[in-house]
């Protein structure tokens, strides 16, 4: 047999065995059954695994990263330990090495860096799911609170960043604490 004629022959076998492994891998995947439940349904996902997990696609092609997309209206961690988390959402909480981060002290600041911490995670959330209504009322809610809070701090501390002086009668901004200064574990 000609050397050109037993290649095409392994290469055409080798075809019909990499496509049946295609076929049997994407049957798999679009009927992987959790307790007779199918995985790769939103509803389905939700209900079996939670809101730590979520839906892949129904077809995702191979050999492509896909990351499980967050459901809306997950459990939230309140603002002080998401900010010693790292993550407003405990399906995202994902210590290293068990390591878990301990809450901050409970001071002005450490309540306003909550807030700012917790609308700057809300906003990443929002960017996957603007039309997430219930996420964008509390979003807003917590610009208004974190607006007020640093206009009080400002008041009572002094500024915490350079735009805080606008309404000063001198400029304090060298003016000690420093915002992440703490005397006697107050400030001020």
């Amino acid at each position: 047999m000609p050397k050109s004629n037993r290649d095409f022959k392994f290469f055409k076998k080798r075809s019909r065995e990499f496509l049946s492994a295609y076929d049997g891998l994407r049957a798999m995947l679009s009927i992987r059954k959790f307790g007779g439940i199918v995985l790769n349904s939103k509803e389905s996902a939700a209900a079996v695994c939670g809101y730590k997990c979520g839906a892949l696609p129904s077809c995702a092609p191979l050999a492509v990263g896909f990351v499980p997309a967050q459901e809306n209206a997950q459990a939230q961690y309140e603002p002080d330990k998401a900010l010693a988390r790292g993550t407003l959402f405990p399906g995202l909480d994902l210590p290293l090495g068990n390591m878990v981060n301990d809450a901050a002290p409970n001071v002005p600041l450490a309540e306003l860096m909550a807030i700012d911490f917790a609308a700057h995670d809300l906003s990443l959330y929002l960017d996957t799911h603007a039309g997430d209504a219930e996420a964008f009322a509390a979003y807003q809610d917590l610009l208004r609170l974190a607006e007020e809070g640093a206009q009080r701090y400002a008041k009572l501390y002094g500024p915490i960043t350079k735009r805080d002086l606008l309404n000063a009668e001198t400029y304090t901004w060298l003016k000690s604490p420093w915002p992440w200064e703490y005397r006697g574990g107050t400030e001020g």
